[in-house]
């Protein structure tokens, strides 16, 4: 088996066992806990104002490789996916001076640097780090349109990864999949 086959399983047998399956009673879901933050551009999110959207959020740091490996797919799902502005929204999560040793001035210049343009906002005390359970970095969890979670995935992923558990959100939130090369053209 191929790497890149091997990878697939893995990856839908982890969405299964995290309960993105589809056809889950509704009735069961689980609201994703709301927030307000503010990004590196000193621009609020709140996580209740992308209802009607599906949602990436994706936990990282600056000192883990898994987590810069993984942010250019993102970065490019970013743009591909109209900014935010479509049916998904792509949303990154630092923790400057907790989770991360680095300041919030210290991510902002590593977004910078490494040319990271889509919104990451700024957990400045840790609390939402450890309420959204993140042992493992990355973790990138798919919020459902009408704002219950769908699951989560430990661990980085690759571009085909992410347009698999979009699609499934979506699917699942009875929007329309995104059409994208499973590889950056």
């Amino acid at each position: 088996m191929s790497m890149k086959r091997l990878t697939a399983a893995l990856l839908v047998l982890a969405l299964a066992l995290c309960g993105m399956a589809l056809g889950e009673d509704t009735t069961q879901r689980e609201m994703a806990p709301d927030f307000t933050l503010f990004d590196q551009y000193a621009v609020q999110h709140s996580l209740s104002d992308y209802r009607g959207q599906v949602v990436l959020l994706n936990f990282w740091t600056t000192w883990c490789p898994w987590c810069i490996r993984e942010m250019p797919d993102l970065e490019a799902l970013y743009h591909e996916l109209g900014e935010n502005s479509g049916s998904v929204v792509i949303l990154g999560m630092g923790g400057p001076d907790t989770v991360d040793s680095v300041s919030e001035e210290e991510i902002v210049s590593f977004l910078e640097e490494h040319g990271f343009t889509y919104p990451c906002v700024m957990d400045r005390d840790g609390s939402l780090f450890s309420l959204w359970g993140v042992e493992a970095l990355p973790t990138t969890w798919m919020i459902r349109a009408d704002g219950t979670i769908m699951g989560y995935v430990a661990g980085a992923l690759s571009r085909e990864g992410m347009l698999e558990i979009i699609n499934k959100t979506l699917a699942d939130s009875g929007l329309e999949p995104v059409d994208l090369p499973l590889a950056e053209e």
